[in-house]
């Protein structure tokens, strides 16, 4: 089981009122919590009530739902592949194939890796990082249509959120662009 879970905690008010295109120049992305449950596991910031003026997070939202659809996308031709937590120097989430699953791990690495490849906004790495450890949990297995399923689901659900913010977000070109990989993802057999 992965339930990707978000919030999104902005200026409320100023994202209101924007067009697509001042959104394009002056924000370029939407702030707040993000967190993934795999299993019992779970890695990142998400609270399950009202969120309240002093909690926050402020995860760069885009990074993460491009990051979980280029891994779906890329999962197809590549066996091992990183999400780089751009909020954090030495965090990693590792996805490896196993046939149809995937196996899912909490990498912690000191050293910064070169070979970051930006296949669109999120960070996606092809090598594992040397010297590393296991975080808290490691090897979590699920299928390839779990994952594939929630992170379609989970993007979906954050465009409808957005359109209820303001309609004009979802011409921003970074939506459409993550609308591009949504089709791509659900294209996938």
């Amino acid at each position: 089981m992965i339930k990707l879970k978000y919030q999104i905690i902005d200026d409320f008010e100023t994202i209101k009122k924007l067009s697509a295109e001042n959104f394009d120049r002056e924000y370029n992305d939407i702030e707040g919590n993000f967190a993934i449950e795999i299993n019992q596991y779970e890695y990142g910031l998400y609270y399950d009530e009202p969120i309240e003026d002093e909690q926050w997070g402020w995860e760069k939202l885009f990074h993460w739902f491009y990051a979980f659809l280029e891994i779906c996308i890329e999962l197809k031709t590549e066996n091992y592949l990183l999400i780089n937590d751009i909020e954090s120097y030495n965090s990693y989430i590792e996805f490896k194939m196993n046939g149809k699953n995937v196996i899912i791990s909490y990498i912690i690495s000191n050293k910064f890796l070169n070979q970051t490849t930006s296949f669109g906004m999120g960070y996606i790495e092809k090598t594992q990082p040397k010297p590393y450890e296991y975080g808290d949990w490691k090897d979590v297995e699920i299928t390839y249509d779990e994952l594939k399923d929630e992170v379609v689901r989970v993007t979906e659900q954050f465009f409808k959120e957005l359109e209820k913010i303001n309609k004009n977000l979802l011409e921003s070109k970074y939506i459409l662009r993550m609308k591009n990989l949504v089709e791509k993802v659900k294209n996938i057999k």
